[in-house]
């Protein structure tokens, strides 16, 4: 069946989410022990022009993290062998004496009275709510250079 509009008036063909919101590629290490939300997450920043390294528990966050060098971590809180919090913590500590501050974004599944709390506490910088919207990952990552940078996500 042919199309009822002309070639020229055809509407575009919608753009995919990291289309809409495009920024520069990042070095982003994501710590997260599920595979599914490994793949999930790893294949859309990849679209979306950002390098990806996976640390598959919180001792691989800190030691990945301590070995190269990255622009953010996107940190699972609940992971076995050392858990998001403590492995924040763990990476603040070393980078202290360095000067250094590397942005950290808790993933996390816990949005009850206190979690938010608690990831400061553990010197991250925000966190978005697992299942992961990408679209709202996207976008946050549209303004990752400005400042002040947009930090935790309701």
């Amino acid at each position: 069946m042919e199309s009822a509009l002309p070639e020229s008036q055809t509407p575009p063909a919608p753009k995919a989410p990291w289309q809409v919101h495009p920024c520069r590629g990042l070095r982003i290490l994501l710590a997260e022990d599920n595979r599914v939300n490994q793949l999930f997450a790893a294949r859309a920043l990849k679209k979306a022009g950002h390098e990806i390294t996976i640390a598959e528990n919180g001792r691989e966050a800190v030691d990945k993290s301590g070995a190269a060098e990255f622009d953010l971590i996107l940190m699972d809180v609940q992971m076995p062998e050392m858990d998001g919090l403590e492995a924040a913590r763990a990476i603040r500590k070393r980078d202290e004496g360095r000067g250094a501050h590397i942005c950290i974004m808790a993933l996390t599944a816990c949005v009850m009275t206190g979690d938010q709390e608690r990831c400061v506490e553990a010197g991250m910088d925000g966190y978005f709510t697992k299942p992961l919207k990408l679209q709202e990952l996207l976008e946050w990552l549209a303004h990752f250079d400005e400042e002040p940078r947009p930090a935790f996500r309701q």
